[in-house]
């Protein structure tokens, strides 16, 4: 929002320079991006009276001008088409400047000496045209600086969502006012008297009260329509808002000075004389004043007359209703609507506006009447007209003020400085709170224009901002220091995090929102393109797009989305990522899980030695999950052949703790249905997707320690012939069982199929390592803990030893 000084100065005055105010803002929360100065390098640039008006007698797009300049009276050549004598202009005299590196010396122009340049608004910085000499008000003093006549400082101020009360020069006037100790100076805004009442001409109905609580009318005839006052045009274009019309800029300057958006209707282009509040009908479609036709939706709230809708309520004007140079009455529009329906309305057309931008961060329920008042009153100043008498004013139900109860102490405590009664009194009293105070107890009553004033911090904050953060204290803190907090859930995911990458797999954030259809789109077995959204996500009242439209049940669509994205620029794409999920029913929030989704494509080593040409494969993705187990102190988990909807059938498995129970996630390849449909084709993808809760939880806090082996080991191979669906699994655990506590390890090192082995069977080779930590192990006992493996899986297992 840029603030012109001299505009805020007619407001509240301290006796503090542009650069110490843009500091006191900033200090208190009401941020100055930067401070522009208009005119700051104006030299030798002075007010002179046009005397005479002749052609030039060599050029015929020239003109030789007279000028009285104060002490003396210079000649000029211009090329503008609009001077004339008696103007009052501003011009740079011989070695003047307008910008710091331009110096403008006298020169001639087909044989007449130029002792100076005539200047546009542009060239000044105080309006949009580039064409034509500025022209100045008759009563500005000849022979002054024009510093000292038109010069001005403009605050660029960033201001964050929850302050609408400073959407207005005014609103920053009081923040100025509270900060300083200087009066605030409100614009005024009397009542009229008219002929008629307004409510006699005008007919105004509420239908939805509920997207307006507020509507006022008021109406003004016979108004004669023209250019604004040079001073008017000045402050909008510093403000950066175009002049149009004395009308229009009067609505554009109220606004600009109170927060308050405003609205002019061409009353004879009013059916019936009719203003219905109502949401829109369907199918129905207005043409704004940009000359854009827009579809409406009954979500969205209109401005309408006996038959049409002539505004989109809170954004823009129709072209069936807008002003123009035939417009003699007007019915001018003054109201509050609901932010939220503001929002979703200008971004659903795509239609932003200086008033939509107000309304939709929630503006002041009083203001309405007050800047109607205002908007009539500069409008019979500056274009005539005879008002009706009164406002019409619609409102819905009123709360009243919002009171807060607290205590001294209460700041005291919250900020951790000691203020008195009378700071926190001098503070509240000039932001427009009220205050009835019984010793150190207050009951205040927030203004209607702070709706982000809720409760005691608040009350805290803005006595700590005024005040000023820098009057608190630097000091160490008392007491005893509060022992810290580990969440192990939280340290177990940077163990996790620090073992994968370490395994060469990249960690990924992406967004926790996807498409309605996320769920269909990783299920091999259904429909693509479906037909209706996943009715399991949870959808966002206002999302950014169609595709960030739900909350994600799973990580899986958007880690498959990332690795498409960078498949198309690598050839392999190992990521990783911890996060939560959002599961159904609303209680009233999701259930938040955290999950780990891991996502192999491509080929195992980004250099290609040895067997990193080779892709990546199921066991590339255990040797991974394993990986994080390991890193928590986690006991390794266990694997089942079984799929999940997205898994390539046969290829797939569940992950189960090493207790057994349920699965905490599964693993496997992608199905290759449901890799094509991320335009993943040509290259085998695997992933994962776990609870990493579930894993946290079965974390080993404490670190086991064993001492390095005093007695050396004894190894054994032992080859068995399985039938094939006897699982890898099944038989390492039958031959730990049966090894007791004398086997140390068991690997499996080589699986054979084919001759002479009979077809649906498989060998398993293991080797196995015997060690006692109190001694070493005598032959016999380390066959006869090998007689009892073989007897194990020959009778559990029906495996066949191989070699006897």
């Amino acid at each position: 929002m840029r603030v012109p000084m001299r505009w805020l100065r007619e407001y509240v005055d301290p006796e503090a320079s542009t650069d110490e105010i843009a500091r006191l803002l900033t200090a208190s929360g009401t941020e100055v991006g930067y401070v522009a100065h208009v005119g700051q390098h104006w030299d030798r640039v002075v007010i002179g009276r046009v005397l005479e008006v002749r052609k030039h007698e060599n050029a015929d797009n020239l003109n030789v001008v007279r000028v009285d300049v104060g002490d003396e009276e210079i000649t000029l050549v211009t090329a503008a088409p609009n001077v004339q004598e008696g103007f009052v202009v501003p011009i740079v005299r011989d070695k003047g400047k307008l910008a710091a590196d331009q110096v403008l010396e006298a020169r001639r122009f087909r044989g007449i000496l130029s002792e100076g340049m005539l200047c546009s608004g542009d060239e000044l910085g105080v309006s949009a045209d580039k064409d034509h000499i500025y022209e100045l008000e008759p009563e500005a003093p000849v022979g002054v600086d024009l510093r000292d006549y038109l010069a001005d400082d403009v605050l660029d101020i960033e201001l964050t969502p929850n302050r609408a009360d400073c959407l207005g020069i005014v609103g920053i006037a009081r923040e100025v006012a509270a900060l300083t100790g200087a009066q605030l100076q409100m614009p005024p805004a009397e009542p009229w008297t008219g002929a008629q009442h307004v409510a006699d001409l005008v007919k105004v109905f509420v239908d939805d009260p509920d997207l307006c609580p507020r509507y006022t009318a008021a109406y003004l005839a016979d108004v004669r329509l023209g250019p604004s006052p040079l001073w008017m045009q000045r402050r909008l274009h510093l403000a950066g808002v175009r002049a149009i019309s004395n009308v229009v800029d009067v609505t554009n300057y109220v606004m600009l000075e109170l927060g308050q958006p405003l609205h002019a209707f061409d009353a004879d282009l009013l059916h019936e004389m009719t203003i219905h509040v109502r949401r829109a009908r369907p199918d129905e479609r207005i043409t704004t004043i940009d000359e854009v036709e827009r579809a409406l939706t009954p979500e969205m709230l209109v401005i309408a007359d006996a038959d049409r809708p002539v505004a989109l309520a809170g954004i823009m004007g129709g072209n069936n209703s807008e002003i123009s140079d035939h417009t003699t009455r007007i019915v001018l529009e003054s109201a509050t609507f609901d932010a939220l329906n503001i929002r979703r309305t200008s971004r659903a057309l795509r239609l932003g506006t200086e008033a939509s931008k107000r309304f939709d961060k929630g503006l002041d329920p009083e203001l309405p009447p007050l800047a109607a008042r205002r908007a009539i009153r500069l409008m019979m100043e500056l274009a005539g007209g005879s008002p009706a008498e009164g406002i019409v004013d619609m409102r819905a139900a009123s709360e009243g003020p919002r009171r807060i109860a607290f205590d001294r102490q209460d700041v005291v405590g919250l900020i951790g400085q000691d203020y008195r009664n009378e700071q926190i009194e001098d503070v509240l009293r000039p932001l427009g709170f009220e205050v009835q105070r019984s010793g150190d107890h207050y009951d205040v009553a927030a203004p209607s224009w702070r709706g982000d004033v809720e409760g005691k911090a608040d009350i805290s904050e803005e006595v700590a901002r005024i005040v000023g953060y820098d009057a608190i204290p630097t000091v160490l803190p008392s007491g005893q220091i509060p022992p810290a907090w580990e969440d192990p859930v939280l340290r177990h995911e940077e163990e996790a995090r620090t073992a994968l990458a370490g395994a060469g797999i990249q960690e990924v954030k992406t967004y926790s929102f996807v498409g309605p259809y996320a769920l269909s789109k990783i299920d091999a077995q259904a429909a693509w393109p479906a037909e209706e959204p996943d009715a399991a996500l949870i959808p966002l009242y206002n999302p950014m797009s169609i595709e960030q439209s739900r909350l994600r049940t799973t990580l899986l669509p958007s880690l498959l989305q990332t690795a498409a994205e960078n498949l198309r620029f690598q050839r392999r794409v190992p990521i990783f990522e911890i996060a939560r999920v959002y599961l159904p029913p609303l209680e009233p929030l999701p259930n938040e899980v955290r999950r780990l989704g891991i996502v192999l494509a491509g080929r195992r080593s980004p250099d290609g030695w040895g067997n990193g040409s080779a892709p990546f494969d199921f066991y590339d993705l255990k040797a991974a999950i394993d990986a994080a187990f390991g890193a928590v102190r986690a006991p390794a988990p266990t694997y089942e052949p079984r799929g999940a909807a997205w898994s390539h059938p046969g290829r797939s498995a569940a992950i189960l703790a090493a207790s057994g129970g349920e699965p905490i996630g599964y693993a496997g390849q992608v199905h290759p249905q449901v890799a094509a449909r991320f335009d993943i084709e040509g290259v085998d993808v695997y992933a994962a997707e776990l609870d990493f809760a579930a894993i946290a939880a079965l974390a080993r806090e404490e670190v086991e320690v064993q001492p390095l082996p005093r007695f050396p080991a004894a190894d054994r191979d032992l080859a068995l012939l399985l039938n094939e669906d006897v699982p890898h699994e099944q038989v390492a655990a039958t031959i730990r069982r049966a090894g007791g506590q004398l086997l140390e390890r068991v690997t499996l090192f080589d699986v054979y199929r084919g001759e002479p082995v009979p077809p649906g069977q498989r060998s398993l080779a293991y080797a196995l390592t015997f060690r006692s930590p109190e001694r070493t192990l005598t032959e016999d006992e380390v066959g006869r803990a090998m007689n009892a493996i073989e007897r194990a899986v020959t009778r559990t297992l029906g495996a066949q030893v191989r070699g006897r």
